[in-house]
């Protein structure tokens, strides 16, 4: 393995364990909002930070995608427990398209429907039905290119 691959592979492996297993822990530990708040912070500063990477980089782009994508589901995703920050989630998840837009087949059409899906969601429980009917016709829409 070349020197670049391996060091793109050691930033995606160290990007999925930021992900998911610290905040994972602190999330149902009783007074843990303002670590859980600050932990996200630094996580969306990060995935901020591999943006230019990320519109060269296939594998490391999916893995950006997917943390905006579990990032605005903690700031705010009325599907789970969260930090009550809806604006910041659906930054978030718009964050997650943008690194997706220019990108095809199944990994990142999966993870465009879930965003989608996901403001979706945002705005249906902010009673702004008219939203939430176009983020999901667009879900719906991006599901037809998986069949």
């Amino acid at each position: 393995m070349k020197i670049p691959n391996l060091h793109r592979s050691l930033k995606n492996d160290i990007t999925r364990l930021q992900l998911l297993n610290i905040h994972d822990q602190l999330e149902r530990l009783p007074g843990a909002t303002e670590p859980r708040k600050a932990i996200v912070g630094t996580t969306l500063e990060y995935l901020d930070s591999l943006m230019g990477d990320a519109s060269t980089d296939r594998e490391l782009a999916l893995v950006v995608a997917s943390g905006y994508i579990k990032m605005g589901d903690l700031l705010g995703s009325p599907l789970n427990p969260n930090l009550g920050d809806t604006p910041g989630a659906l930054k978030s998840y718009t964050k997650a398209l943008a690194v997706l837009k220019p990108m095809d087949g199944f990994g990142a059409t999966l993870r465009q429907f879930t965003a989608l899906e996901h403001i979706g969601s945002l705005h249906q429980e902010a009673g702004k039905l008219k939203d939430a009917g176009a983020a999901y016709r667009d879900a719906m829409a991006v599901a037809k290119k998986i069949e």
